[in-house]
């Protein structure tokens, strides 16, 4: 996995970030490189997936 090849403080830093968003972190990996390969692609503060989530009555109808 990418995470074993990182300097400890930059692997600390993802994994903290990881848990501060409560995403996984293969995904807050996924929107780094996004981001480092496209800065208009999606940012850490404009992303809030809901994964799993059930729909609302609302936008189901």
């Amino acid at each position: 996995m990418l995470l074993a090849v990182l300097p400890d403080h930059i692997r600390d830093a993802y994994l903290n970030h990881a848990k501060q968003l409560d995403y996984s972190i293969e995904m807050v990996l996924e929107m780094a490189l996004a981001d480092f390969l496209d800065p208009d692609s999606l940012t850490f503060t404009d992303c809030k997936p809901q994964i799993g989530l059930p729909l609302n009555e609302e936008q189901n109808a």
